[in-house]
């Protein structure tokens, strides 16, 4: 069976109404779809989730210490004005606004040391004004703090329960203000900032709607290990909190985020594996400090793998050493669970996809064209482009991501249970809207059916689920990829589907484009695509990815703004992306 492609290029007024023909059902005898496993099942008297909704979930303001320390005065308050479309106060001393306004937001200020900003310098008799910071901006008290963070050991003379309680009830109570159901949707959070020698395990945990929270945030002064985080939000669980955690910048782990090994070194087993599963059904692949989708040196087949690559530590040592590639990035970890559910009947890396921008300056700088920098030595055009004392690092960082989830209506309620289920897709920033089902009744003719969507979730799954063998064992999988340019950017280049699958206990890979354009690009693309390769003996997973045309990066806007030249090093261009999350075939049933 021969694809079935659908590119269209419209005017604006027409995109929309081929936007409502395509993401949008409006049947109301809608049968009822197979959800995803494990996740919730869709009552028929209740409408699917055909809404695309796009936030961040990784923002942190002034009560984290590392924020707070390099000029950051904006409040949790101010990061939700910022995602409503408010302008907030720069460390830069300029205001700063988003162009477009967020759906939902979650401020993840870090656990450790949480709200002792000013404490730490009143105990070490540094000074915060204005000029010393500009000439200093790493002062002596951050070095310590980050020590004590890869150390695992905190300065105890630093530490304040009461402080940080009171911190943890401002985020709650100002998330709780802000909640505007229907409209703006805001998540309670914080990150669990564990940096073993600098290597990053760290996760952002995310509360649902029960707002069952703890006294104060777990730290990795009370474990460093990812094990004693899931066992410390089971317990939560128990008591009827709904909590989840979302690993990122697993490219500066050092292989250590997606390791074959627990953190005490023994080899993963099915404990392990469902405690991770049932704790992280979510990894952040894009973000300022690079994209964590694969790299060259793990997929070197994959033209557009080189994309945004940082790699490293997060450490304070002079010279970076070198850093493993293996563990380090989502398509190896994919493919590392795909190994030892064939092997040994579990799989601790069954997780979707988000992108969100680890702002520290209580903003989403996503617009390459309006970006405003991490809030670390980066504040400005010219820090970033001439004056920057990590000026290699800085231009490397990106103006990315967010996340998008698929829900029924903007509530913290439709965005968790979207979260949990794993109906998400990650973009380096724009606003893409992406949709990935597979099933086994899909037939080309489908995306011509006004309730093709109803369709799709009856006789298949979402992204984020598992297609289970069938008896028939002739039949192959086929799967519905669509993509929606961002109204306000850039034209699609192509559809991509990537495959990872199971050949004598080691995973490969292979990269299939199903839809392709002309130079113009396309506003649409949308696809049937039935899998050539496929074999159903063995474990495989598939998840889209999809690129615009190529536009200017931040580099190219600021040395603009400079009246410079672009620096040679750092690109001055950029093909933005969407990333589906996976979906899953095992034979096992």
């Amino acid at each position: 069976m021969k694809p079935i492609v659908k590119i269209i290029q419209t005017r604006p007024a027409v995109l929309f109404l081929a936007l409502f023909s395509l993401f949008a059902c409006t049947s109301s005898e809608a049968p009822l779809p197979l959800g995803n496993s494990g996740a919730e099942r869709f009552d028929v008297e209740v409408q699917l989730p055909v809404n695309a909704y796009f936030g961040d979930l990784h923002v942190h303001s002034a009560l984290s210490p590392d924020a707070y320390i390099q000029g950051t005065r904006a409040t949790v308050d101010d990061a939700y004005r910022y995602a409503k479309g408010e302008a907030i106060d720069h460390v830069s001393g300029r205001p700063i606004q988003a162009k477009r306004a967020l759906d939902f937001l979650g401020v993840t200020d870090h656990a450790e040391y949480l709200g002792l900003q000013e404490g730490l310098f009143e105990k070490e008799g540094e000074t915060l004004d204005q000029p010393a910071l500009a000439s200093v901006r790493l002062p002596r008290v951050f070095l310590l703090m980050m020590e004590s963070m890869q150390s695992g050991t905190p300065h105890l003379g630093w530490l304040d329960k009461e402080k940080s309680r009171n911190a943890w009830a401002e985020i709650i109570d100002t998330a709780n203000r802000h909640n505007d159901p229907g409209r703006f949707s805001t998540l309670v959070g914080f990150e669990w900032s564990s940096s073993p020698g600098g290597r990053n395990l760290h996760r952002n945990v995310i509360f649902g709607p029960t707002e069952v929270y703890p006294d104060v945030p777990f730290s990795m002064f009370d474990s460093p290990d990812p094990e004693g985080l899931w066992e410390w939000m089971d317990d939560l669980r128990s008591r009827g909190s709904q909590l989840l955690a979302i690993p990122h910048n697993s490219n500066l782990s050092d292989g250590t985020m997606f390791a074959r090994v627990d953190s005490k070194g023994r080899p993963i087993d099915s404990v392990y594996a469902a405690n991770r599963a049932r704790n992280e059904p979510l990894v952040e692949v894009t973000q300022i400090k690079g994209t964590s989708e694969t790299d060259p040196i793990l997929s070197p087949q994959d033209e557009f793998a080189d994309f945004e690559i940082w790699a490293g530590r997060i450490s304070v040592a002079e010279e970076a050493p070198d850093v493993a590639s293996e563990g380090s990035y989502a398509r190896d970890a994919l493919k590392a669970g795909i190994e030892m559910q064939s092997a040994q009947d579990f799989n601790p890396y069954r997780f979707g996809m988000i992108g969100s921008t680890d702002s520290h300056s209580a903003s989403s700088p996503v617009e390459e064209d309006n970006y405003s920098g991490k809030g670390v030595l980066d504040t400005t055009p010219s820090e970033r482009l001439i004056t920057s004392r990590s000026l290699e690092d800085v231009q490397a960082w990106g103006a990315a991501g967010l996340a998008g989830v698929w829900a029924r209506d903007n509530t913290r309620a439709e965005i968790y249970a979207a979260l949990a289920r794993k109906e998400t897709f990650a973009t380096t920033g724009p606003r893409i809207r992406l949709r990935f089902f597979g099933g086994w009744k899909y037939d080309a003719e489908m995306l011509s059916d006004p309730d093709w969507i109803s369709l799709a979730y009856s006789d298949g799954v979402s992204m984020g689920g598992d297609l289970r063998s069938l008896e028939v064992e002739s039949a192959t999988p086929r799967f519905v990829v669509l993509a929606l340019k961002d109204p306000e950017g850039a034209n699609l280049d192509r559809l991509q589907v990537v495959k990872g699958w199971v050949v004598n206990g080691q995973a490969e890979e292979q990269v299939f484009d199903v839809a392709m354009t002309d130079l113009a690009g396309a506003a649409q693309l949308a696809v049937v695509w039935r899998d050539p390769t496929f074999d159903p003996s063995v474990e495989s997973f598939y998840y889209v990815r999809v690129l615009q045309k190529p536009t200017p990066r931040w580099t190219m806007y600021d040395a603009k703004s400079l009246a410079i030249e672009p620096p040679r090093d750092s690109p001055s261009e950029i093909q933005e992306r969407a990333f589906s999350s996976p979906i899953w075939y095992s034979p096992k049933g």
